[in-house]
């Protein structure tokens, strides 16, 4: 063919070996758009043997396909071989595609090119080097982050109990201290005898008992009463320029006292007022108990009282308890007391008659005591107590910018009555807690229940005074060391139909096991369900303490949980594995 017409050719090229090539060479479009009508089939097809195998080959895409090839059409050849039956070989040469990387000749040529040599290590060290900061970054948040401190350990007279002797007609001995601190007793308490303000004999019966007890290195809180004293009042009475104003003095004939305030053992059959007339001096000083109140408001009685702490804790007490202290500060321009308003049937003769709002817990009392608080602490190595001797009515006076400013606040009242039901502890053990806001308490036990309320109130949070006879259970000891009664919740209840009490101690920390008190002050035996009546109380428990004996239940014995039976006025402690939330 000529132009650029396609032309195939079969024939054999002369002197010639190999196959005949077939060549095609591309025609125009327009051409072939004109010709394609009238041109035979038979011109754009070549067959090979067509007729025997049945393949036609399509020269040409349909008009409404097209080729989409990186293949250049005019170099596409065909190559026939006539000993392989005419069948043609196409030779399309060298396939041109897209990049696929460089061959590893290529690389090599960069292998060792400076700038990538550099780029490697540059990538390589700082790999490492965000790795080793992520690393050291790790390290520094587990170590500056805040750690759950263990709680700190309880002091001596948290931990209790705590007891009351006096030093009465018979001198202490070794063997009686002994005694004490034997039955776990961690501190005794006793009250000094004679005036708070006179100086400490170092042969009279107090020293020669508080040497004793350090031998035997049992704490000592000494007992004062620092509201009343005689020693400065006839210096006061002749206004005396040191003295004049160490009491409270008002003015008042011998008949008519300056107010309505009654001595403490005002009642009605006799009313006592709580002033004395001084002839003397021609005033009233105030003496609600009989003795000279001394006036906190003036600062010299006050640095007075400060140096009493300092001797009693150099000469080695280890606490110091307060007596009186609510009644410390009073009205400072002696404004009459307003009865109470509730209805009552005693007369205005009595002291309770009065609310007591202007000579009892003023609201000046925590200023008062706060420094006196410090001087223990710092004395002792901030191991010592700050208590009071009353069963507190309000904590608010006691408070200073919302802290505390004693310790142990008393509210014993739970354990100073008969107990009738479950119901009547539970409330008023509740009641008391939520006194005393969850501060470390001090609980006072009397002897008089039907049921063993020692063991009750050794278990609860917080510290107890008991009797000096008390027998403190050995397996009792054991348990109030756990760290679930030192540091643990606590829950009460009302179990088996609201005839039990009991309440629950348990410490999240794993490994520490819980403990239920129960108490039953019917008259009758109840069965209870632990198992449904506490949350975490595991299928089993173990009898650790019990008051009465029951049939089917003893000391140590394993019981379930379910059907644990309580005899009549009976006391158990028991321990279980909490069980996982």
């Amino acid at each position: 063919m000529e132009g650029t017409k396609l032309e195939i050719s079969g024939a054999k090229v002369p002197n010639e070996t190999h196959s005949p090539t077939a060549t095609y060479k591309q025609l125009p479009e327009n051409d072939m758009e004109d010709q394609v009508p009238a041109r035979p089939k038979s011109l754009i097809k070549e067959t090979t043997n067509s007729e025997l195998d049945g393949a036609d080959e399509r020269m040409l895409p349909d008009e409404d396909k097209k080729l989409s090839s990186n293949i250049n059409i005019a170099e596409v050849k065909f190559t026939s071989n006539d000993k392989q039956n005419g069948d043609a070989k196409l030779d399309i040469g060298e396939i041109k595609t897209g990049f696929v990387g460089m061959g590893k000749e290529e690389l090599m040529k960069y292998a060792n090119d400076p700038f990538w040599v550099r780029l490697r290590w540059f990538l390589f060290i700082l790999f490492w080097a965000l790795w080793a900061g992520m690393l050291v970054g790790a390290v520094m948040i587990i170590v500056s982050a805040p750690k759950c401190d263990p709680p700190e350990p309880k002091t001596w007279w948290e931990e209790g109990p705590l007891t009351e002797v006096s030093l009465g007609d018979t001198a202490w001995t070794v063997d009686d201290l002994k005694l004490l601190k034997d039955e776990g007793f961690t501190g005794v308490i006793i009250p000094y005898p004679g005036d708070t303000y006179k100086q400490l004999n170092a042969t009279g019966p107090f020293m020669a008992f508080l040497n004793l007890t350090k031998k035997l290195d049992i704490n000592v809180i000494v007992d004062l009463k620092p509201s009343v004293s005689q020693m400065w009042l006839n210096q006061s009475a002749t206004k005396d320029a040191d003295f004049a104003n160490f009491y409270i003095w008002s003015d008042g004939s011998e008949s008519k006292p300056p107010n309505n305030w009654l001595a403490k053992d005002s009642n009605d059959n006799e009313k006592k007022t709580a002033w004395t007339f001084n002839n003397a001096r021609k005033q009233f000083y105030f003496s609600p108990e009989g003795l000279p109140h001394l006036n906190f408001r003036e600062p010299a009685v006050v640095d007075k009282f400060t140096k009493v702490l300092e001797g009693f804790l150099d000469a080695g007490v280890k606490g110091i308890r307060l007596n009186g202290a609510p009644n410390l500060l009073v009205n400072s321009q002696l404004v009459d007391e307003t009865p109470k308003q509730q209805p009552s049937d005693i007369s205005q003769n009595h002291y309770d008659f009065y609310m007591h709002t202007k000579t009892e817990y003023l609201p000046e009392l925590g200023d008062l005591l706060k420094p006196w608080r410090h001087l223990i602490k710092n004395k002792t190595d901030n191991a010592g107590v700050f208590m009071l001797a009353e069963n507190l009515e309000t904590l608010k006076p006691f408070k200073v910018n919302s802290t505390l400013v004693v310790d142990l606040p008393k509210h014993s009242n739970v354990f100073q009555q008969e107990i009738s039901t479950a119901e009547n502890l539970k409330d008023r053990l509740d009641a008391s807690i939520k006194f005393l806001e969850h501060n470390w308490p001090m609980w006072q036990v009397s002897n008089e229940s039907s049921v063993d309320l020692s063991a009750v109130a050794y278990l609860l949070k917080g510290s107890m005074i008991l009797n000096k006879d008390t027998k403190i259970e050995a397996d009792l000891k054991e348990v109030r060391k756990s760290a679930s009664i030192i540091f643990g919740s606590q829950q009460t209840h009302l179990m088996a139909n609201r005839t039990v009490f009991a309440y629950v101690r348990e410490w999240v920390h794993s490994g520490n096991p819980g403990f239920i008190v129960a108490v039953n002050p019917t008259d009758e035996l109840v069965v209870v369900d632990f198992l449904i009546e506490v949350p975490k109380v595991a299928d089993e428990v173990t009898v650790q303490y019990i008051k009465i004996p029951t049939e089917g239940v003893s000391l140590k014995m394993k019981h379930t949980s379910s059907g644990f039976p309580m005899a009549p006025h009976n006391t158990v402690v028991l321990s279980y594995v909490p069980k996982s939330d």
